[in-house]
């Protein structure tokens, strides 16, 4: 399940001819905090008419859907089971074992599912705004065993195919419905302009020019971030040739929050706990400056950050998840009372990784099976305040999880 062959066709070879027929390996995937363990079959059985049952067992931690969705839930436990039975080999001389019942979609290990997918955003327009958000969904980070289509491909087809069910009732895609991309196309690449020329199939009616510009600058930002192209422009082709052309810098006027001059610098916590920041000019970068500020001299040892749109304060975790503080990074200051604590018992349990909204207020959320909670800071320096919605609730909620990310920040 983690190989490569076009259709998963060394997989199918284990399985019944019935079970390749309806095995779907697109249509979902499980993810296991490790590798499922497989359980002794039932020997009393017997094998010539029942076949043997092997039970597999492990700790689901997500699941991603067909559009891609990535949901984190509650670690809980994993039983499913393998059903097998004899068939008479090619040249009916003999009898061999095959898989005829197995679990639905992928079931992988989260080392596995890590080092096939990776984190990409799709993105929509607000609905009724004129500006974009974020769809965060994963993609395989090689060719899809399925569609034979590269990463490049695989994101525009996701893009195509539609928000995820949790977002779509608050954005509009500017693509019609039932766009998909030309028949037979599975690998895009962009020209010596680094320009991407993406060739479309409508059904109905043409799109006109504000259209195509809206529907070329989802494009442009969705594929902005892949680290396996470089694109400055899109073309969107029709069946009668060009539609439209979009540049980065044309669209940037759909983006959130408007660009800024400001270069931005990365920032990361060191070793010893301590705020870093890395000054890159061109292509050379040069070595870590020390951050002002207590978060910066270590005064409280860091597991994760956030650095706000300025690049003016940053907010950390502690090590153990236990305490958000907010400080300074351009000025010197004395340490400051934590803003947010949890109590949660395991590490897990904790506070997330911290994160600054587009209006620069902060965010973060206490794991603490006891009494889970989704906190807003704002300013960062106000008075923080419980977020309550319906569906936040404090039972069994996956509310509070993220996914398998460095840290779930900007830096």
């Amino acid at each position: 399940m983690t190989s490569d062959d076009p259709g998963f066709a060394t997989a199918r070879k284990y399985l019944t001819k019935k079970a390749a027929g309806t095995w779907k390996p697109e249509q979902s995937i499980t993810v296991l905090a490790t590798a499922p363990n497989r359980k002794q079959a039932d020997r009393n059985a017997d094998p010539d008419k029942e076949g043997r049952v092997y039970p597999l067992a492990g700790r689901k931690i997500a699941t991603v859907d067909a559009r891609h969705a990535y949901e984190p839930i509650s670690p809980a436990d994993y039983l499913w089971s393998i059903h097998v039975v004899q068939q008479p080999t090619a040249n009916g001389k003999g009898k061999e074992w095959r898989i005829d019942s197995l679990p639905p979609g992928l079931v992988l290990g989260e080392a596995d599912f890590l080092r096939n997918y990776r984190s990409v955003n799709k993105y929509y327009f607000a609905s009724g705004e004129d500006w974009v958000v974020a769809d965060p969904v994963y993609i395989r980070q090689r060719q899809d065993p399925v569609t034979r289509m590269d990463p490049v491909t695989q994101t525009v087809k996701a893009l195509l195919d539609g928000p995820t069910n949790w977002l779509k009732q608050a954005v509009d895609s500017s693509f019609p419905s039932r766009t998909t991309l030309k028949a037979g196309v599975t690998s895009l690449a962009t020209d010596d302009q680094s320009t991407l020329k993406v060739p479309l199939h409508f059904e109905g009616r043409q799109v006109d020019g504000v259209a195509c510009r809206r529907m070329a600058a989802q494009l442009l930002f969705t594929l902005r971030d892949l680290p396996s192209v470089r694109v400055e422009q899109v073309e969107l082709l029709g069946e009668a040739g060009s539609l439209c052309r979009l540049g980065k810098g044309q669209a940037a006027e759909f983006a959130a929050v408007p660009e800024t001059d400001l270069d931005e610098k990365p920032y990361f916590v060191d070793d010893e706990g301590r705020l870093r920041k890395l000054m890159v000019a061109g292509k050379e970068t040069a070595s870590p400056v020390v951050v002002p500020g207590p978060l910066g001299k270590g005064t409280v040892r860091l597991g994760s950050i956030a650095v706000d749109r300025g690049e003016t304060r940053a907010a950390g975790v502690d090590e153990a998840g236990r305490r958000l503080f907010v400080s300074s990074i351009t000025t010197e200051q004395a340490s400051q009372p934590p803003v947010v604590e949890s109590g949660g018992v395991r590490p897990e349990d904790r506070l997330s990784a911290p994160s600054w909204g587009g209006r620069g207020d902060l965010w973060v959320a206490d794991r603490n099976p006891a009494q889970r909670k989704l906190w807003m800071v704002p300013g960062g320096t106000g008075k923080r305040v419980e977020v309550r919605t319906p569906w936040l609730g404090t039972t069994g909620s996956s509310c509070c999880g993220s996914p398998p990310t460095a840290s779930g920040s900007p830096w």
